[in-house]
């Protein structure tokens, strides 16, 4: 068995408050900004592969483009807006494409909003936790 470190102790800074570092008053140099950031990127080869019978992979392109708010200074919620392409294919009716955006905008409702927690932990500044909200953006590019 080897020697046993002393574990380091709480941070010193004026702005950590208790142990565990959790900002009580609001300072000047912790969560200075909110945060927005537009990401658009191919999920196929991200999530999932699809290959041919003869073992060669094939090629896709699932072009996904979302946007995140992290109101880290000024909320408490993190929202994710996902975008979606507003466009029915042949065969599907006006109706059928209502329903399947409100099928769409129920089931993120039910099963990812307020289902998720974001945590950021700062040394200095502490930790601030944020819940995940997801919004559906409708688009037609």
């Amino acid at each position: 068995m080897g020697a046993r470190n002393t574990p380091s102790p709480p941070s010193s800074d004026k702005c950590a408050a208790d142990p565990i570092k959790k900002t009580t008053t609001e300072c000047p140099k912790c969560w200075t900004d909110d945060f927005e950031k537009n990401i658009s990127v191919n999920s196929y080869g991200r999530y999932f592969k699809k290959y041919k019978t003869d073992g060669t992979e094939y090629s896709y392109n699932f072009p996904k483009k979302y946007k995140i708010l992290a109101p880290v200074k000024t909320g408490n919620k993190i929202t994710v807006e996902v975008r979606f392409k507003d466009e029915a294919q042949i065969g599907v009716s006006a109706a059928d494409a209502t329903a399947g955006k409100t099928k769409l905008e129920n089931g993120v409702n039910t099963h990812w909003n307020s289902k998720f927690t974001l945590e950021a932990d700062d040394p200095e500044c502490g930790k601030k936790s944020f819940s995940v909200e997801y919004k559906i953006v409708l688009v037609n590019y």
